[in-house]
């Protein structure tokens, strides 16, 4: 199954591709400058292009185990997704740390958005 990776930001969006056959997501790409109904237009047109069969977004917990406002932010944006992608399942993987952690191994791909997406749809990816 193709899964695409998804770390929401209120500036730049972060996307990684993978799959459940070979278990390894790698960094795709980051869409920048978008509004949300742009973006999510730009989402679908890119699902569909690319057959994706389920999506993964990043949920921004707080470091004590909270749903903020940004994981709201994150909800929302998964329910706009929903609307222009029809019934494509969507994932939600508690994404702390997960910029970090990528701008630890950003030197091999160069793009922290999308390494940050790559290291929530890969934490998802162990969890099968």
């Amino acid at each position: 199954m193709k899964l695409l990776g998804i770390d929401t930001g209120t500036r730049r969006v972060g996307l990684a591709l993978g799959d459940t056959e070979s278990k390894l997501a790698m960094p795709w790409k980051t869409l920048k400058g978008l509004e949300e109904e742009s973006l999510v237009t730009e989402l679908a047109r890119l699902i569909s292009e690319e057959g994706i069969e389920a999506v993964v977004v990043g949920e921004p917990i707080t470091l004590a185990g909270e749903r903020g406002a940004a994981a709201a932010r994150s909800r929302a944006f998964a329910r706009d997704l929903i609307k222009h992608t029809g019934a494509l399942p969507i994932h939600f993987i508690d994404e702390r740390l997960s910029s970090k952690l990528a701008d630890r191994i950003r030197e091999l791909y160069g793009d922290r958005d999308a390494t940050a997406a790559a290291v929530v749809l890969q934490t998802y990816l162990d969890k099968l």
